[in-house]
């Protein structure tokens, strides 16, 4: 048994002596240079703060798309059918999103190149990065961040970051219209909309009220559906509007 460790232990130095020296000689002839130790600190040091800058871009983009949604109205369209899904799909902020798979994508490759992840397998990283990435956009969502940020603006007076918010909230699909009732009678309603301009809406068969058609003057309502030529909104769904 010890003459077989003693030979194991001998291999294992030959082997060792073979791999090693190519390499000193590199070094020798000038081949491979040698980088002093503050090179490595600044490469992690840069790699750390590129990954904090990458998060920070990946959270404001993701939690960006969840304000977008929530307030241009396009959260409720599901509800109205098979056709709504379909409709929100393509009402989705696309360039939000693309910008939030990109910042996903270059902070899973800078995770990569440290030596705590590259040892791992791709999917493990790439799961913890956006298990991190969800948590993160939930927590800001959940704190109005977003809300609390534009509200700020609009009482400091900084116009271009309130500009910025007021035009997310209302650069609605032009298929989404949120409003007042201010008259109803049968299967028509008249209802006028934030920036005060009144439209009729016509309803029928084709509707879907998901929470019900309790609806009473003052209400606040969003619903879905087209523009006629005449200026009549054929509704596919109608609800409530509770922001």
């Amino acid at each position: 048994m010890k003459n077989d460790h003693n030979e194991q232990t001998k291999a294992q130095d030959l082997e060792h002596a073979v791999t090693s020296a190519p390499v000193l000689d590199a070094i020798k002839c000038g081949k491979v240079q040698m980088r002093p130790r503050w090179f490595f600190l600044l490469q992690t040091a840069l790699a750390v703060m590129g990954a904090g800058f990458l998060l920070f871009g990946l959270i404001s983009a993701a939690s960006m798309v969840l304000f977008m949604v929530r307030h241009n109205g396009s959260a409720v369209v599901p509800g109205f059918g098979p056709y709504g899904w379909w409709s929100f799909l393509l009402m989705l902020p696309w360039g939000w999103i693309i910008g939030t798979v990109v910042a996903l994508a270059f902070l899973e490759v800078v995770l990569r190149r440290s030596s705590c992840a590259y040892r791992q397998p791709v999917i493990y990283t790439l799961a913890g990065v956006f298990a991190l990435a969800v948590v993160c956009t939930i927590i800001v969502d959940r704190m109005q961040i977003h809300e609390g940020l534009r509200d700020y603006s609009a009482r400091r007076g900084y116009t271009s970051i309130d500009r910025f918010y007021r035009g997310m909230e209302r650069n609605r699909p032009c298929c989404i219209t949120q409003g007042t009732i201010v008259e109803q009678g049968g299967s028509t309603y008249v209802i006028a909309q934030e920036d005060g301009t009144v439209v009729r809406v016509q309803v029928g068969d084709w509707t879907r009220f998901p929470e019900g058609r309790n609806f009473a003057t003052s209400n606040m309502v969003v619903l879905f559906g087209e523009q006629g030529d005449d200026g009549m909104i054929t509704a596919r769904g109608m609800r409530l509007w509770k922001q």
